[in-house]
């Protein structure tokens, strides 16, 4: 699933996992949805690169900080943590 088109979200590489997790954000209103593109794939295919990605929205633990905006976002370890 794509996720539909934001501004003021966090989007965080973690270069271990080969992602990018993006989090909140928004247009008229704000989520607390997190989407995760996968471009693990990006050096071992001969794919473009658009065919090379894919877009997942995963299932999470713990307690959501709700729609949120204009945050920070960090990953340490296998944890992602917002702030703001």
């Amino acid at each position: 699933a794509i996720p539909a088109p934001r501004k003021a979200h966090s989007a965080v590489y973690s270069e271990q996992l080969g992602k990018i997790f993006f989090y909140g954000g928004g247009a008229q209103s704000y989520y607390d949805h997190l989407y995760v593109l996968d471009t693990s794939n990006l050096k071992t295919t001969s794919k473009p690169i658009v065919d090379s990605m894919l877009w997942t929205k995963p299932e999470t633990t713990g307690k959501s900080p709700g729609p949120t905006r204009a945050h920070s976002s960090v990953i340490i370890g296998k944890k992602m943590f917002t702030f703001g």
